[in-house]
């Protein structure tokens, strides 16, 4: 017995993705998992109001590997001994997500996962009305996220996922070694560039008045996400 998971914020690009999402799992008795290939089109992307597109415009036109809840397969025996998603640690009331990256390690320790070849497109919130103070809702809780993700698993994670995690905490601490000063601003200023390149290469973006705040809006951003996250990492949750 099988499980597939759709998260309601996506949709699959063609008839065909539930079958070759469930592919790897009946071929091969060893499989536990398969995840599909993430996309975001730039055409749904160019549909989105300008903080919306802020929020994606590192992923826009990408099609990169999943595992995270978007449109995944499991085998419902495994899901079971592994006790599914941990409610305990990444919900129950607090801003925290990170459970569909937490229960794929889980799952990798006892089993094979296999990259198929659905694919899945990722819509998210489609409306007008997406704010700046949408976008900080949002980066606290990615934040957050990654913060109790690397609680738990810090020991556990290659060293090149682990290097990835830390890139903003090193480039937020950076500034404030005195002999790292002038590289760390430079790479401060690079920053604000490259993690919205998207943004200042796009005619429909570029055009906003917004974009004249958006150097600004990512390092500050930079250093409200390092807080949060550095927070969900001290922070003991007392499980009830």
């Amino acid at each position: 017995t099988l499980i597939v998971t759709l998260s309601s914020d996506s949709f699959l690009p063609t008839e065909n993705e539930l079958k070759r999402l469930v592919e790897p799992c009946l071929e091969d008795s060893l499989v536990i998992a398969s995840v599909p290939w993430l996309l975001h089109p730039e055409k749904i992307w160019q549909t989105y109001n300008f903080w919306q597109k802020y929020i994606f415009s590192r992923v826009v036109g990408t099609r990169v590997p999943s595992g995270n809840g978007k449109f995944d397969c499991m085998r419902k025996d495994v899901y079971m001994k592994i006790g599914g998603y941990d409610e305990k640690e990444f919900t129950g009331g607090e801003i925290v997500g990170g459970e569909d990256a937490d229960m794929y390690v889980r799952l990798r320790k006892i089993g094979k996962i296999v990259l198929s070849n659905a694919e899945v497109i990722h819509l998210h919130y489609r409306g007008n009305n997406f704010s700046f103070s949408d976008v900080l809702k949002n980066k606290k809780l990615l934040a957050r996220s990654y913060g109790r993700f690397l609680q738990l698993h810090v020991a556990s994670l290659p060293i090149d996922k682990l290097i990835i995690m830390l890139v903003k905490p090193f480039v937020a601490f950076s500034f404030f070694i005195s002999f790292f000063y002038v590289p760390a601003l430079i790479i401060l200023v690079a920053y604000s560039f490259f993690y919205s390149k998207k943004m200042f290469l796009s005619f429909n973006t570029l055009k906003d008045p917004k974009i004249f705040i958006l150097p600004v809006v990512n390092i500050t951003l930079l250093y409200y996400e390092v807080f949060w996250m550095i927070e969900a990492f001290f922070y003991k949750k007392k499980v009830v």
